[in-house]
């Protein structure tokens, strides 16, 4: 009897590890023993990850990779331009000093930051100018990735949950029962977020329709609570080369906390 092969469309449940071809060394993976022994984020969850084939879940080349395979081990290597890309000259930018001045903060080469949800690296800093480097930490590098799909996921439960977790939502638990789904959620969702989510729910799953329930938090703010906070600060983002300063635009800017920071895994 022939083995099934992935195609467009299925669930599947793997394992991966992705290493720099250069020198082998690990910049991420599911397995916690190769992260400890790889010194990366200690505290991150590692584990099998869930994706369906062709919503890029992960990256394109594995996705085309990966169709046609059945369960088993695949070692896949990438070009730069199939991983993170080619290094571009137009994710320099400049980034006057003083906008981190006013802030108390002092920038220095290889601070991550983050602006406007774009991730990048101080590169140079000299008189009043910062340069930030937006390219991918890992653009203009041979990837190697070393990946073991575990098993097909049948469970509508599980696709759900896949869904959510790739989205980004915070939720409780989710079940399913002839194609109608609830889901009782940490915190309310955006409209466009629910809007997203309830597109990829119905069309990856199946789901006829999903109902929502908000946890409710008695929630005190003190200096005990682990809350992740990011220092943030404004400012202009003037390109590669100064640009005129139109006085109304501004930028949301903060520093990276370094167990978030990919830079800090290579």
């Amino acid at each position: 009897m022939e083995s099934k092969k992935i195609k467009k469309g299925d669930f599947i449940e793997l394992e991966y590890t992705g290493k720099l071809k250069e020198d082998g060394s690990v910049f991420d993976t599911t397995k916690k023993e190769v992260a400890m022994a790889s010194n990366l984020n200690k505290e991150a969850d590692y584990r099998p990850i869930i994706v369906c084939v062709g919503e890029g879940h992960v990256l394109g080349a594995l996705e085309k990779g990966l169709e046609c395979k059945t369960i088993g081990k695949y070692d896949f290597n990438l070009e730069p331009e199939e991983a993170f890309g080619k290094k571009s000259a137009k994710l320099l930018k400049l980034i006057p000093m003083k906008v981190f001045k006013q802030q108390d903060i002092m920038p220095y080469m290889g601070l991550d930051v983050n602006v406007d949800g774009m991730y990048g690296i101080v590169r140079n800093v000299s008189g009043g100018r910062v340069i930030v480097d937006f390219n991918h930490p890992l653009s203009g590098r041979e990837i190697i990735y070393e990946v073991e799909v575990l098993k097909f996921v049948t469970s509508d439960k599980e696709k759900l949950e896949s869904v959510l977790q790739l989205l980004g939502v915070h939720y409780n638990s989710a079940s399913v029962k002839e194609k109608n789904a609830m889901v009782v959620l940490e915190h309310e969702m955006s409209n466009e977020q629910k809007i997203m989510f309830e597109e990829k729910a119905k069309k990856l799953v199946g789901l006829k329709d999903i109902k929502y329930v908000t946890k409710k938090h008695d929630h005190k703010h003190d200096h005990d609570h682990n809350h992740e906070h990011t220092e943030t600060i404004s400012g202009k983002d003037t390109g590669v080369t100064e640009s005129e300063d139109s006085g109304t635009q501004k930028q949301e800017v903060s520093v990276v906390p370094e167990d978030k920071s990919l830079s800090k895994k290579q």
